[in-house]
């Protein structure tokens, strides 16, 4: 798939989180209202139309060696699948991971987005839709990093640089014994 313009539409297939069709300048907007429920039908409405801004989760798209060596990939991978299973419909779009010799790959108070290649600006477009372009949050180790960790409970001290706070999981769990035991 080429790059595309912002006033080409992303895709002619309906997606639960994309309405066919949409352009590339009307995904992921954040200036729109809070989502409401149809109580008649207890579904929510869709705020905005999500997609995914760098397809190949590279500014230079699968054309990039990064992108050449996930094909193969999922060709492999797909060859395996049998084709009546939902499987058949998904595939790697892009990993990041971290240069073996990079300085500060295990320093602490990092986001080590200078020690990162691969799929350097990918994001998930459905948990991730509003930070697909933000300068510095393109990828997972944006979060998931060892920077300090400020619990949004004022009474929880903060988690010092650890490479604990990786885990969104880790943290949790940091609250909740904190404040189970105050």
């Amino acid at each position: 798939m080429p790059t595309i313009k912002p006033s080409d539409p992303v895709s002619a297939t309906a997606t639960p989180f994309y309405a066919a069709n949409t352009t590339l300048a009307d995904c992921n907007q954040t200036n729109l209202p809070v989502q409401s429920l149809n109580d008649a039908t207890q579904e929510f409405s869709v705020v905005t139309q999500a997609c995914q801004s760098y397809e190949a989760g590279t500014i230079g798209g699968f054309a990039t060696d990064n992108g050449m060596a996930i094909q193969p990939v999922n060709a492999s991978a797909l060859s395996e699948i049998p084709d009546d299973t939902i499987a058949k419909g998904y595939f790697e779009v892009g990993a990041v991971w971290s240069k073996a010799d990079a300085p500060g790959v295990s320093k602490l108070n990092s986001t080590f987005q200078d020690a990162l290649v691969g799929s350097n600006v990918l994001s998930n477009p459905v948990i991730e839709t509003f930070t697909q372009t933000e300068s510095g949050q393109h990828n997972c180790l944006s979060c998931h990093n060892s920077l300090q960790f400020q619990p949004s409970d004022p009474n929880i001290p903060p988690l010092h640089a650890s490479m604990l706070n990786l885990s969104h999981f880790l943290m949790q769990i940091y609250v909740d014994t904190y404040g189970a035991m105050q």
